[in-house]
């Protein structure tokens, strides 16, 4: 069975498989249930470590599967989510992709059942606090406005309730963005790239790849924020209206979900002292 990916819509259609039971997965469970035909969950942990989250998917009437039994129910799932903590390349993730089930990040199908714009933050250093700090700066300016991701509660738990009128923030990891399709949002910003989580990936370049890919889908109309002393940007080359812009010190808030910041190139190094970025703002 191989489900094309564009098809997927998480509605009365579909039947999908929850992987992990960590808080993003319980509240994909509780997001999803009444919008899908079926859902399952599973996990690779304890028995004692799961035993609450298995009382409450019971209490949902949620079926849960162990993982040597998911060869009964990978027929019937038409699209599997997966969990942050949950590697891509695990043996469970592996067996489940070679059924032919696409496999999503919770982050993605937050993103497919949002009516909101979203602006999108990752970095290594200083993620979370910069998140709340822009929600607090979107609320200031009157926006009604949703926080989640891996700043704490899940991001599909508050795009759930978001409206088309609305703003999402989210904190998003390099965990998060190595399995979206479709994730656009409409600003996304990369605030730094220092090593880490090299047990999990196998090079500095591969980790970086995977925060690169918060702006992977971003057309004309959407914004990318970035920082141009960011060593990875190196080798990579971005064709895409959206380029390295900044906004400049003292815009106000009630302007930022209203105003557009372009750059043609990126500074060359100089000995000179250059601002972080050049920049022209558009109305």
């Amino acid at each position: 069975m191989n489900i094309p990916i564009s098809s997927v819509r998480f509605d009365r259609n579909e039947r999908v498989l929850v992987i992990g039971l960590g808080r993003s997965g319980r509240a994909s469970v509780a997001v999803l249930q009444p919008r899908v035909a079926q859902i399952y969950a599973t996990d690779e942990g304890s028995a004692s470590a799961l035993a609450p989250a298995i009382a409450e998917l019971e209490a949902a009437g949620v079926p849960f599967v162990a993982p040597d039994a998911l060869g009964e129910v990978l027929p019937k799932v038409t699209v599997a989510v997966l969990s942050p903590g949950i590697p891509l390349n695990g043996e469970m993730v592996r067996r489940i992709q070679a059924a032919g089930v696409p496999v999503f990040s919770e982050v993605e199908v937050a993103y497919r059942i949002c009516k909101a714009p979203i602006v999108a933050l990752t970095g290594t250093k200083g993620k979370s606090t910069t998140t709340a700090l822009i929600g607090a700066i979107f609320r200031q300016a009157g926006f009604t406005t949703y926080v989640g991701g891996n700043i704490g509660n899940a991001l599909i738990a508050e795009t759930a309730l978001a409206k088309p009128e609305d703003w999402v923030i989210a904190e998003v990891s390099s965990f998060q963005l190595e399995s979206i399709r479709s994730f656009k949002p409409r600003i996304s910003c990369i605030i730094n790239v220092t090593p880490d989580h090299l047990d999990r990936y196998h090079s500095m370049d591969e980790y970086a790849e995977a925060k690169f890919r918060i702006f992977a889908n971003q057309g004309p109309g959407d914004t990318f924020v970035g920082i141009s002393t960011i060593r990875s940007w190196r080798p990579l080359r971005v064709k895409t209206t959206c380029a390295f812009a900044r906004a400049p010190c003292g815009l106000r808030a009630s302007r930022i979900a209203k105003r557009r910041f372009i750059c043609a190139t990126k500074p060359r190094s100089s000995t000179r002292r250059r601002p972080a970025i050049r920049a022209r703002s558009r109305s």
